[in-house]
């Protein structure tokens, strides 16, 4: 397969701008239409100003792209077999096929790249360690070289190590956090207490004093639960562009764990409201 070097840049509002910066997230690539069909057992045809996109993470929905000054029709197609990331880059890779090698070479004129790709046959382990020796066999730049089971390894093992430090300091935090706030709860219940005994004897009912300590604890609580969704949302920016670095750019699962983050967050917080709460009433009437 013959596809054009890859070209960084951002692909924003339909339209791409080539660039190498901070605000860099694809790396466009095309070849023609015959390649594609014969590659993928497709029977499409494309006029001039029509095109074929992939994405790996199929988030392009947009009906036309305009590069190098040139408007394009899109039409997004979900497959494409013989994918790849050029030079282990961790920009989205982004493939465009167009009517033919010259319109290709229009849209993106950059030298052109050979691109043999094969599948291989037998266990995890036997091929993982094919993809492993591949590149001194053939005397090559690993760079160069992709193998689906050794990214995918290498990719477990760094998410996985994260996965693990991220779950031991939110135990942490959550345990830290806890008895803080239990502890706080307690010691001002051990100060309140005077006080509400003071309110008792003017004529504070035992229902409207459980009444005013719900309140009173339950915006404890809500305050930094408020606080976090906060500055979640201010962070969810810059955590899409840290989450780029290594090459995950789908902003639905990114969403998606926030809210989960979010519900676990309230979830830790009503248990231990729960709990202290029960404890400051036991303080405040005995």
């Amino acid at each position: 397969m013959t596809v054009t070097m890859p070209t960084n840049g951002e692909l924003k509002n339909n339209y791409f701008k080539a660039n190498n910066s901070l605000k860099t997230e694809v790396a466009i690539s095309s070849l023609d239409l015959q390649q594609y069909n014969h590659i993928e057992g497709t029977h499409y045809h494309l006029a001039d100003d029509e095109i074929l996109l992939y994405s790996p993470d199929n988030t392009y929905q947009g009906k036309e792209i305009i590069i190098h000054g040139h408007k394009y029709k899109v039409k997004p197609v979900t497959s494409f077999n013989t994918s790849f990331v050029y030079n282990h880059s961790t920009y989205k890779p982004i493939f465009i096929i167009a009517k033919s090698q010259a319109i290709a070479q229009k849209i993106n004129p950059t030298p052109v790249l050979y691109v043999t790709s094969f599948n291989t046959v037998g266990t995890k382990s036997a091929c993982k360690q094919f993809g492993e020796k591949l590149p001194n066999l053939l005397n090559a730049d690993p760079a160069s070289i992709t193998s689906r089971f050794v990214i995918k390894d290498l990719f477990g093992s760094l998410f996985g190590g994260f996965l693990f430090i991220g779950v031991l300091i939110s135990l942490v935090m959550i345990c830290a956090t806890a008895m803080i706030i239990y502890y706080k709860q307690v010691s001002e219940g051990y100060s309140d207490k005077a006080n509400y005994a003071i309110m008792r004897q003017l004529g504070l009912s035992q229902q409207e004093t459980r009444k005013a300590i719900n309140s009173q604890v339950l915006t404890v609580f809500l305050l930094p639960i408020v606080g976090a969704v906060i500055n979640l949302a201010f962070a969810l920016p810059v955590l899409k562009n840290v989450l780029s670095v290594f090459s995950m750019y789908n902003i639905n699962i990114l969403i998606s764990v926030s809210f989960i983050c979010i519900a676990l967050l309230i979830t830790i917080y009503m248990l231990i409201y729960w709990a202290t709460t029960a404890v400051y009433k036991q303080i405040i009437v005995s």
